[in-house]
């Protein structure tokens, strides 16, 4: 029987809008960093979100998202948001979605406003809500990530926003590159599957993602699923798709190596965020990074890793 590998894997309908999203990315030069209480579920994280003077909203820190959205039409409406259309998105394993378009809308956690943007706004609430158990009414995405270097403290439930270009505040364990395309976040990682040679690889960091590491079968002639693979459904926001899991023996990102982790193997046409950019190899989800505790600063291109209370345990997706 297969066991269904769940996940908020991108909304990759979104991503292929990014060309039609005019949101303007304002630095901010915070005189003191912004802290947020947040909370997790399973392996996500959730910031308390405020719009429209509407203070209970669950929204999913997601650096793998090129718009901050709300995923319930019903909601937006409630919260007063005038919406134009925007076009139509394609979800996870080829589902199309509506997606509308709220323009100016200002973001607030715990009082204090975080930024002005651009919404986008799609209906895939009660589907989310099945495949999580839990309502998660938007997305954090990288319109916040661009405007702050944001540090992320599992083991404190806190998250940071600092200015950019501050210096890390803790020791790290690795320190990589991130390369922004398009607004989404990539980093270079090195494989090795089941003693065979290392292979270089394209994630994009994708904080709103469950699974530790998602491979596009065949992206490169070394990253094929395996024929005994456990064949799984993953699931993501807007759809479902065929995958199949082997264990990734050794992940080496920023000079540091992490072993006993799982790879997802699903094919490059489910994933719409993959086919636009074809050097994408893979998502690098929360499964890795919510182990430690993570710095991603997109403007000055840098993603550390610190020690954290999670960082000896091996949290199961």
């Amino acid at each position: 029987m297969s066991r269904s590998v769940t996940g908020v894997w991108r909304v990759a309908g979104v991503l292929s809008l990014s060309g039609a999203l005019a949101i303007p990315i304002v630095s901010v030069a915070a005189s003191q960093p912004l802290e947020l209480n947040v909370r997790s579920f399973r392996q996500l994280v959730v910031v308390p979100v405020e719009i429209g003077g509407d203070d209970d909203l669950n929204f999913v820190l997601d650096s793998g998202s090129v718009a901050t959205t709300v995923n319930d039409l019903e909601i937006a409406k409630l919260l007063g948001l005038h919406t134009r259309p925007l076009g139509v998105a394609e979800g996870f394993g080829g589902n199309r979605l509506p997606v509308l378009l709220a323009p100016d809308v200002e973001v607030s956690s715990h009082g204090t406003a975080l930024m002005r943007t651009d919404l986008v706004v799609h209906h895939v609430a009660e589907l989310q809500e099945e495949h999580t158990g839990w309502a998660l009414h938007g997305l954090l995405g990288t319109d916040l990530f661009l405007r702050y270097a944001v540090e992320i403290d599992p083991a404190r439930g806190m998250v940071v926003l600092h200015s950019p270009n501050t210096p890390v505040p803790f020791e790290s364990l690795a320190v990589a590159a991130v390369d922004v395309h398009r607004r989404r976040p990539i980093v270079n990682v090195k494989l090795t599957f089941d003693g065979r040679r290392r292979t270089s690889a394209r994630l994009l960091l994708d904080t709103g993602a469950e699974g530790e590491v998602l491979i596009v079968n065949g992206a490169k002639r070394r990253l094929q699923a395996p024929p005994n693979g456990r064949r799984v459904r993953v699931t993501g926001i807007g759809g479902t798709a065929n995958g199949v899991v082997a264990p990734l023996e050794v992940l080496e990102i920023g000079g540091m190596e992490i072993r006993g982790l799982d790879a997802a193997f699903v094919e490059r046409h489910t994933m719409p965020s993959t086919r636009e950019i074809r050097r994408i190899d893979g998502v690098l989800g929360n499964g890795v990074l919510g182990l430690y505790r993570c710095w991603i600063d997109l403007q000055a291109g840098r993603l550390a890793l610190g020690r954290s209370e999670h960082s000896g345990k091996r949290r199961q997706p």
